[in-house]
């Protein structure tokens, strides 16, 4: 922990001789010991430690922070990353949230897969606008710490997404 304080100066200083002037600041750097998590503790890992980057796209996709616009036929492909520093042994519930756009009233939905580890390809699962948690949550979160999630736009509609984030909950 770092801090600045002009209160409490400890070491006054002068300068002899000559005129000066003194702001009287102190920098503080302090050691804190931190504990670990203890094994088998329970692990949330929000949206905020989790970075998303576009794996692939077929047709047109334009892609902004947080959501996605998808034109009819359209597929995105998103990788959700946890941070490096974040363990878990255990993988109890994976919640995906979808909103629709509020610029695009006439969004259909678009089709959500996830990339399942356990039978090598991917699954589709049944979610619409709103916030849904996923069975078998364990299956779609790939060592060390990824969940891949394709998108697909209907042939006839487009899809507009405002917000797309992935919450994991798990064990140390």
């Amino acid at each position: 922990m770092m801090g600045w304080t002009e209160e409490g100066v400890p070491m006054p200083i002068d300068v002899i001789g000559r005129p000066f002037s003194a702001v009287e600041t102190a920098l503080y750097v302090y050691e804190l010991p931190v504990a670990g998590l203890e094994v088998g503790a329970t692990v949330i890992v929000p949206p905020a430690l989790l970075t998303r980057r576009v794996e692939r796209t077929t047709g047109y996709v334009d892609v902004w922070p947080g959501g996605c616009h998808l034109e009819a036929g359209a597929t995105v492909v998103f990788g959700f990353t946890v941070w490096p520093d974040v363990k878990m042994s255990q993988v109890d519930e994976l919640v995906l949230n979808m909103d629709k756009s509020s610029r695009d009233s006439a969004s259909i939905a678009p089709v959500v897969s996830l990339w399942s580890q356990e039978s090598g390809d991917w699954e589709q699962v049944s979610v619409g606008w709103g916030e849904h948690s996923i069975p078998r949550a364990g299956a779609y979160v790939v060592p060390p710490g990824e969940v891949l999630v394709r998108l697909e736009a209907s042939e006839e509609w487009p899809a507009a997404v405002e917000n797309l984030t992935l919450t994991i909950k798990g064990r140390q």
